[in-house]
């Protein structure tokens, strides 16, 4: 009998084409023989199957790999074909074979094949760096989140479709090779090794990783208290072991304080973390293989405090990966936040908890739940979790409302129900899901039965739907009238744009006796309400307080003017997080045209002695992001506003100064590194000239001369008030440096430059094979400065645009990084007409929702522009920073 392909299965809930799901994998047994001479690799992989339908035909994910052999065993029945059809446009290949396997058997489909070893740091690819002897080599890395496994071998390459794997790497007897297991057998034979690697527990196939290359690591060993006692390895290329020791101990901590939190002991053998050379993302989760750039992983005692701060956050988010991703998976990649915004959040929980020093929770009031606000802001945003119709929009989930804002809900319940209640929930979560796939209900069901509380029913909203509210506050007679609609940067919400009515935690606080007073459990449904205050509360009221809800709050300039003279009357009243959320909402909501960017400029002058790192980072931040909107405004507008930024930042900058020693703790290393940063490229004379001197030392051979806290401010200063001689020098320290943090210091700086030659070599630097691939869109940011840099980089871009593209992975995110860093930074309608016309006739699908957000940024620049340019201006002449 003929049997018929089975139709493409399509999930009746969001019209998804998914494979056929006439057969389902249960093992894969791949065998590799990778060739780093001449980049390509044969394999061969058995995988056996339970074949759910009677069928002849079977469908699986591969692209880009030629098949040698296909047959296909079941019984004592063994089925050869050649009948093998490429549907490269779906990325699939069907097999068509002259019998028919019947239902409810298991088969083993084996296929040989070969194919490149990729230099698009995607699937399996290529790594190069340069030795100690100036040698170029080439390591060979993994990369198959989202949908890339399928690059590398043939597979079912959907996050529902679990199985185990016995991986085989043969290669030269001198590389390391790695996989997600330990080595079980090794084998020597003619100069080769062959490493047969023990079997993997199930799992998905973007997990699977694999590394082949000249290697060292140093490690480090969990403590066997919550999990089993096991290695922690830092591997990097020869010469750099030693700056993985930090993430290793770290890790190693990690490992065993997640095994307790989750109550789920870590269920692996070992953790092996792998700095590469090229990588496009951060990092890569990979179980038991985790992978990250060199600048996410290696760190020594001398590194910047962010920069050990950042390498903290990432390893701390990759292995809390292990858990959520990995041992419990997202049912599609729909639900990715339920893998991203978990892991962001438990990296900060994490990070809390080994350096509380840090503070890490009043610097997330600045930086994701921002980053969450930003780009939810803008009508172009999209859902939490939302459909996935087509495979290239995966990739276009990867930005901050997956992991911002999803992990702001997460700490938005997690303090409604006590984090205690939300981990008891979690681990409740954990336990029932294990080895399996879920959605986002399933976490709320944990979360309801050990809270009591129906959170399906108060999150679903700020999951499903688009946005977030601003809440505006009016007193009254009886107490203060709270009103919530939808928040657009741009100002123009439509009606239709405004039904939702989020479940709101006012977190309402008051000083009531000279102490403030949180009302936690104070909730808003509804479109107003009106909440009772007496007449202290009147004058002294916050909400949302510590920020730990995710929306704005719209005060009248009277009570602002209040709280800001309130917390310097008041020290402890308004906490950092509260002071730095109520800049960021102030700032957020004049550049939307509710309210008046002179309450900010006046809230920042009464706080320019605030002794808050974060309130600083935030008050600078903001005012500087105005500046850059006036980028095409008037030369005495902008001057005005460097005025501004430099009474702000110039003083506190003096008066802590710029000398580094013991005494100084994380957080004061980084507040002296702001300080510096903006007073040096605003203009301040004494802080440019001991930038200079510093840069000249360096340069003449004292390598001592910057401290790494001030390296990266340093180049721009030189670079921005400096000339050839200086951008030429720092070309040549980008060239030299072996310190990855160096190189990329160098690229953010050298677009800073206002002559028109160098700007050109900038922007040449993104077609100049020195610069690396994944570096790209680190020269792109540094022209966004000035408007001479911006018109240049797109002027280059849509000349050299073909030449671009062929530099910038097939998948991956970083296409709509470059799209979004050429375009946002326009402000006006006639830019976005420009911009449309340009992208009019090109295939924009896979950076198409970056794209529309850039024209939303443009628009609402253009917007605040119209509406607050004389606000801006009256308040600047008021104050003499306008003449």
């Amino acid at each position: 009998m003929q049997v018929t392909a089975p139709t493409p299965a399509v999930d009746t809930e969001d019209q998804r084409t998914t494979l056929p799901k006439n057969v389902k994998p249960i093992h894969y047994d791949l065998k590799l023989y990778p060739d780093l001479d001449t980049f390509t690799y044969g394999g061969k992989v058995a995988i056996q199957l339970d074949v759910l339908e009677d069928t002849n035909t079977i469908t699986l994910h591969s692209l880009n790999i030629r098949f040698l052999s296909v047959c296909l065993e079941w019984g004592k029945q063994a089925v050869w074909t050649d009948d093998i059809e490429y549907a490269t446009e779906d990325e699939r290949v069907i097999l068509h074979f002259n019998s028919t396997v019947p239902a409810n058997t298991v088969a083993v489909l084996s296929i040989s094949f070969c194919a490149i070893i990729s230099s698009g740091m995607e699937g399996f690819y290529r790594s190069s760096y340069v030795d100690a002897d100036g040698k170029t080599k080439y390591l060979g890395t993994t990369q198959f989140e989202p949908t890339s496994a399928r690059r590398a071998f043939p597979c079912w390459d959907e996050p529902a479709l679990k199985a185990t794997f016995s991986i085989s790497i043969t290669a030269k007897e001198n590389f390391v090779i790695l996989s997600n297991m330990n080595a079980a057998k090794e084998s020597l034979d003619n100069g080769y090794k062959t490493v047969d690697f023990a079997k993997t527990v199930t799992m998905s196939t973007y997990l699977l990783a694999w590394v082949v290359g000249e290697l060292e690591y140093v490690e480090a060993f969990t403590s066997g208290e919550h999990c089993a006692k096991l290695p922690v390895r830092v591997y990097t290329t020869p010469g750099s072991a030693h700056l993985g020791k930090f993430a290793a101990d770290l890790g190693a901590k990690t490992l065993d304080f997640f095994s307790g939190v989750f109550n789920e002991p870590y269920p692996l053998p070992k953790c092996d973390m792998v700095a590469i050379p090229d990588f496009e993302a951060g990092a890569m989760e990979n179980w038991g293989l985790v992978t990250y750039r060199l600048s996410a992983v290696i760190v020594d005692e001398n590194s910047a405090a962010a920069t050990i701060e950042r390498v903290a956050e990432v390893v701390q988010h990759e292995l809390a990966h292990q858990w959520f991703g990995n041992l419990v998976t997202m049912q599609f990649w729909d639900s990715l936040w339920l893998n991203e915004g978990f892991a962001t959040w438990m990296s900060w929980f994490s990070c809390n908890h080994f350096y509380p020093e840090w503070k890490v929770w009043e610097g997330y009031v600045i930086d994701n739940l921002q980053s969450a606000l930003s780009l939810d802001s803008l009508r172009s945003s999209h859902p939490i979790e939302m459909p996935i119709l087509h495979e290239y929009e995966i990739n276009q989930m990867f930005d901050a409302i997956s992991y911002s804002k999803g992990s702001c809900v997460i700490r938005m319940i997690s303090k409604y129900l006590s984090e205690d209640v939300f981990i008891k929930g979690i681990q409740r979560y954990i336990s029932k899901h294990r080895y399996g796939n879920a959605v986002t209900e399933n976490l709320w069901d944990a979360l309801s039965e050990v809270s009591g509380i129906d959170v399906n029913g108060i999150m679903n909203c700020w999951v499903k739907k688009i946005g977030f509210p601003v809440v505006s506050v009016t007193e009254t007679e009886k107490g203060l009238k709270v009103e919530q609609h939808r928040f657009l940067s741009s100002g123009d919400v439509k009606e239709e744009e405004d039904k939702t009515l989020y479940w709101l935690p006012l977190k309402l606080k008051t000083l009531k006796d000279g102490k403030a007073v949180v009302d936690e459990k104070l909730v808003s449904t509804e479109r107003s309400a009106l909440i009772p205050a007496d007449k202290d509360a009147l004058v002294s009221y916050k909400l949302n307080a510590d920020q730990t809800a995710i929306y704005r709050v719209a005060y009248t300039s009277a009570h602002l003017e209040r709280l800001s003279k309130l917390a310097v009357a008041q020290p402890d009243y308004l906490t950092v997080e509260d002071r730095a959320g109520l800049v960021a909402d102030v700032a957020a909501i004049s550049r939307a045209g509710y309210g008046h960017v002179s309450d900010l400029f006046n809230i920042v002058r009464h706080w320019k002695h605030d002794s808050s790192f974060v309130v600083f980072s935030i008050m600078l931040q903001r005012i500087n992001g105005i500046n850059n909107t006036m980028n095409f405004q008037s030369k005495e507008l902008t001057t005005a506003l460097r005025k501004f930024l430099l009474d702000i930042s110039a003083p506190k900058c003096h008066e802590l100064g710029w000398k580094f020693d013991d005494k100084d703790d994380h957080i004061s290393r980084q507040f002296k590194a702001l300080l510096f940063s903006v007073a040096g490229l605003n203009g301040d004379e004494k802080v440019i000239a001991a930038a200079r001197a510093m840069f000249d030392a360096y340069v003449q051979g004292d390598s001592s001369a910057i401290n790494d806290n001030l390296r990266s401010a340093v180049f721009q200063i030189v670079i921005t008030h400096g000339g050839k001689k200086q951008w030429e020098q720092l070309l040549n320290i980008y060239k030299t440096s072996r310190n990855p943090y160096e190189k990329i210091y160098a690229l953010r700086s050298f677009g800073r430059t206002q002559d028109d030659e160098l700007l050109q070599r900038t922007l040449r630097l993104v077609l100049d094979p020195i610069v690396k691939d994944q570096d790209i869109y680190i020269v792109y940011g540094s022209c966004r400065n000035s408007a001479k840099g911006i018109r240049a980089m797109w002027d280059f871009n849509t000349t050299h645009w073909p030449e671009i593209c062929k530099r910038l992975p097939a998948a991956g995110t970083m296409q709509g990084t470059v799209v979004n860093l050429m375009c946002s930074s326009f402000t006006s309608e006639e830019d976005i007409k420009k911009i449309e016309a340009f992208f009019a006739d090109k295939d924009t699908r896979k950076y198409e929702r970056p794209l529309r957000q850039a024209i939303d940024v443009v628009r609402s620049s253009a917007s605040f522009i119209a509406k607050s340019s004389g606000d801006i201006v009256d308040w600047l002449k008021k104050t003499g920073y306008y003449v």
